[in-house]
C-alpha cells in the first residue's frame, strides 16, 4: 500500500537586513510550514475539485482528520538566530476560537544551557527545545523550530472540528505574529 500523500504548506516572509534587535522586534519568522496527510483541495466558494481545471479562487491546503494523526508544523527563523527565545503558537478554529496555544521553548546556536524552562501560566516546566539548522532553496541558511498538534483522538476528531482554521506564530512574547496567519482546512 503506497503511504499517504504529504503536503507541505509554506508561507515565506522576506525580512530586511541583519537582526541587530530582538528577533520579536523584527519579526523573526521567515517561513511557517504546515505538514499532515493530505485531504480534498477546497476552493473559497466551499467546492473541491479533482480534475486539473482550477476555479478563480485559490484554494486553501486541507488536511484530513481521518488519516493526520498530528499535524506538524515548522516555523523557520534567521539563520543567524542565536540564544534562548519562545515561540508560541496559536491554533484557531472554524468561526475565529481559540483552539490552543501552545509555548515552545527553544535554544538557537548552542546547547540549552537547560533541558527545561519555567513559562507563564503552565504549571510545570516545558522542555527547551533545539532549534536545527536548515538551508532553504529561496531562504538560504535558516533555523527551525517544529511542534506538533495532536489531531487523531483529540477533540479536533472527536468533535468533528471540520472547517477552515489558521495558525498564528509569536516570538518573545510580542502581541503580533512574526508571520501573517496560515489558513488551511480540516476535511473529514
Amino acid at each position: 500500500m503506497p503511504s499517504p500523500l504529504i503536503r507541505a504548506f509554506t508561507f515565506a516572509v522576506a525580512l530586511g537586513g541583519a537582526l541587530t534587535t530582538p528577533l520579536a522586534a523584527q519579526g523573526g519568522c521567515l517561513a511557517v510550514a504546515l505538514s499532515g496527510v493530505a485531504g480534498p483541495t477546497v476552493f473559497a466558494d466551499g467546492f473541491e475539485s479533482g480534475d486539473a481545471l482550477r476555479w478563480s479562487e485559490p484554494g486553501l491546503p486541507a488536511f484530513s482528520i481521518a488519516a493526520t494523526d498530528d499535524l506538524g508544523i515548522a516555523v523557520d527563523l534567521d539563520g543567524g538566530t542565536t540564544g534562548d527565545h519562545l515561540l508560541e503558537l496559536a491554533w484557531y478554529l472554524p468561526g475565529e476560537g481559540l483552539y490552543q496555544s501552545v509555548a515552545v521553548p527553544f535554544t538557537a546556536g548552542a546547547a540549552p544551557a537547560a533541558s527545561q524552562r519555567r513559562v507563564d501560566g503552565y504549571p510545570f516546566p516545558v522542555a527547551v527545545r533545539p532549534a536545527v539548522e536548515n538551508r532553504r532553496p529561496q531562504l538560504g541558511s535558516v533555523v527551525t523550530v517544529a511542534d506538533r498538534l495532536p489531531v487523531a483522538g483529540s477533540s479536533i476528531a472527536d468533535a468533528a472540528l471540520w472547517g477552515e482554521w489558521r495558525v498564528e506564530a509569536r516570538l518573545d512574547g510580542a502581541a503580533e505574529p512574526c508571520a501573517p496567519a496560515v489558513a488551511f482546512r480540516m476535511e473529514p
